[in-house]
């Protein structure tokens, strides 16, 4: 089951200390969910900075950092967010609970990583989702990434059909998984909020100084 976590808002020293004093003093402390059990697993840790965007300013963006390696990305705006330590999860919840982006960290140490090649991935999918149908595969891309991707239909219980896209991208140890489901007759109107996070998909960012604005970042 999917918990909640604490995002703590942090930033790395820099040379604006008065404008950084008056972020932390009003920012730090601002608790964006709540729990504490993902800060507190060792081998996963989440939280939350500041990021700028053209003629947009100061926005939220997320620094995942696990097993040695970090991955930044941009929340999907008004969705819910939850992460789970254990399996190495975020996942976003649409306001109206109808659909959910999951993304997950595979690793080659722990075997879960699959092989980045289609016939390798269409087994590893068939064997996770053996009542669904793959429909469609084409590349899919991130910052800086190119990866493979994968449409499923699974027909549920009176007549409903689910549509799952699969998203596979690779990093030097596994491979970063996302899943976005949600009813067919409505998965168009949730395709762009995958694409959305996948654009500001990065793996091991490189973070520079900054000068956090006044008041903190957006929300």
């Amino acid at each position: 089951m999917m918990r909640p976590f604490l995002a703590l808002v942090t930033n790395r020293p820099s040379a604006g200390r008065s404008r950084g004093s008056a972020w932390r003093r009003g920012g730090l402390c601002s608790l964006l969910l709540a729990a504490w059990p993902a800060l507190a697993a060792e081998s996963f840790v989440i939280y939350a900075r500041p990021v700028a965007l053209p003629e947009q300013g100061y926005v939220t963006g997320y620094i995942v950092e696990t097993d040695g390696h970090q991955f930044s990305f941009l929340p999907v705006r008004k969705w819910h967010l939850q992460s789970n330590a254990a399996t190495k999860e975020v996942t976003f919840v649409a306001p109206n609970l109808s659909a959910s982006i999951n993304l997950k960290i595979l690793s080659k140490a722990s075997d879960a990583a699959p092989e980045m090649q289609s016939a390798a991935l269409r087994a590893w999918i068939q064997e996770r989702y053996p009542k669904a149908n793959i429909v469609g595969e084409f590349p899919c891309f991130a910052n800086g990434g190119q990866g493979l991707a994968f449409d499923l239909e699974e027909n549920r219980q009176k007549g409903l059909s689910t549509t799952t896209r699969l998203a596979f991208l690779p990093f030097d140890d596994g491979v970063v998984e996302f899943k976005l489901t949600a009813p067919t007759t409505k998965f168009l109107n949730y395709k762009l909020a995958l694409g959305n996070l996948l654009t500001s998909f990065r793996t091991d960012p490189d973070h520079p100084s900054f000068t956090p604005p006044p008041g903190g970042p957006k929300p």
